[in-house]
């Protein structure tokens, strides 16, 4: 705002004293960048500048609302205080949601399709939306119940020795009877062309070895 035209009247003041002509001798203010005897013109010219500066900083009054808050924002006065007051509960409201989200996912039970393949009873393949912790339940149950038609209950597996290593000593165990078994077969089969030749054989004709 611009000065006005005319001055204002000291026709009352006998004695009018500027302010070139006054000193200040308070104590030293740094963050105004006032020092004793300044003179006093100084003094209020240094005052109105940070003043000026603080009127420029504060002023909210052009800001533009994302458009999520002008609802929120209603018509409260544009000012400083009422922006932090505004802030400040838009956080504690946020937080609020946020914390009831936090309790929403951790009750949640998501449902879940699942093929259980030939781990259902009738029919052996079947499809249903359950909740995942009747999905793994039923998973369970379907690893028990082929565990105990295994006979691992009856017949656990030795300490120390996994399925799959017992496995592999039954096949190396099956490959020897195979080799013990064709041996075996191609003795059985010279013994029949042996015994088939005494059967053909002529007194007197020769031998069969």
């Amino acid at each position: 705002m611009s000065c006005k035209s005319c001055q204002d009247s000291f026709y009352n003041c006998p004695n009018v004293t500027t302010t070139d002509c006054v000193a200040y001798i308070g104590p030293e203010i740094p963050c105004l960048g006032i020092c004793p005897n300044m003179k006093l013109s100084t003094v209020q010219v240094s005052i109105a500048e940070k003043l000026c500066e603080l009127v420029g900083e504060t002023n909210v009054s052009s800001i533009v609302l994302p458009s999520c808050l002008v609802t929120a924002f209603g018509t409260k006065d544009k000012t400083i205080l009422e922006f932090i007051q505004f802030l400040l509960e838009e956080s504690c409201n946020l937080q609020s949601q946020i914390d009831t989200l936090e309790n929403s996912i951790t009750n949640i039970e998501p449902m879940v399709t699942v093929d259980y393949k030939c781990c259902a009873d009738s029919p052996c393949v079947t499809v249903g939306t359950v909740t995942v912790t009747e999905a793994i339940q039923n998973v369970l149950n379907c690893l028990c119940d082929l565990k105990s038609n295994l006979g691992f209950e009856i017949c656990p597996v030795p300490t120390g020795k996994t399925l799959s290593c017992m496995v592999q000593e039954q096949a190396a165990t099956i490959s020897t009877l195979q080799t013990t078994l064709a041996l075996q077969s191609a003795q059985i089969g010279t013994l029949i062309r042996q015994i088939n030749c005494i059967k053909g054989l002529v007194p007197g004709a020769g031998s069969c070895v």
